[in-house]
């Protein structure tokens, strides 16, 4: 009777022990599927940020295109104001000037709608890197707590072992 009695413990205590290893493989593919994730995040983060960098370099280069346009716009009118001879070649100068005028502004509008534009989407590439950095550290966290709950089953684990030993 009392050999049954030992069994049954035994087989009870074995029975414990494979559902705590159970638990542990469950625990190690969570912690598995975790890193994956955290290695996506960590990638479009990095996506995220090569595009806002891009995006600046972008919005740089029509800053300086608007630049150089309001040059030559201003060049323009330095030269037509030089070239009053005639009252003809000013004012077919005067016409040139004020389409030219009227195509640079509206180009540096653009430059500057552009910019505007370059500028929200790197606001918005800047947000979704927070968010990908805050769901990187709550991953973190979460990896930390499950390599713990690892460790305390892995100490279940081995207690159980020494206690079937022991028996």
């Amino acid at each position: 009777l009392e050999r049954e009695r030992a069994q049954r413990a035994m087989m009870t205590t074995r029975d414990a022990y494979q559902k705590t290893l159970d638990q542990v493989s469950k625990l190690q593919k969570d912690l598995q599927n975790y890193q994956q994730a955290l290695s996506e995040v960590t990638r479009s983060r990095d996506k995220a940020m090569k595009r806002a960098k891009e995006f600046e370099a972008e919005a740089e280069a029509a800053k300086t295109e608007a630049a150089k346009a309001t040059a030559s716009v201003r060049q323009l009118e330095l030269r037509e104001n030089s070239n009053n001879r005639s009252m003809e070649l000013l004012k077919g100068g005067m016409e040139t000037l004020s389409l030219r005028l009227k195509a640079a502004t509206a180009e540096f509008r653009q430059e500057q709608d552009k910019a505007t534009l370059l500028r929200r989407e790197r606001d918005t590439h800047a947000a979704k890197l927070a968010s990908a950095q805050s769901e990187a550290k709550d991953s973190m966290e979460l990896v930390g707590m499950l390599r713990e709950r690892i460790r305390n089953l892995e100490k279940q684990g081995a207690i159980m072992m020494q206690r079937c030993e022991k028996e």
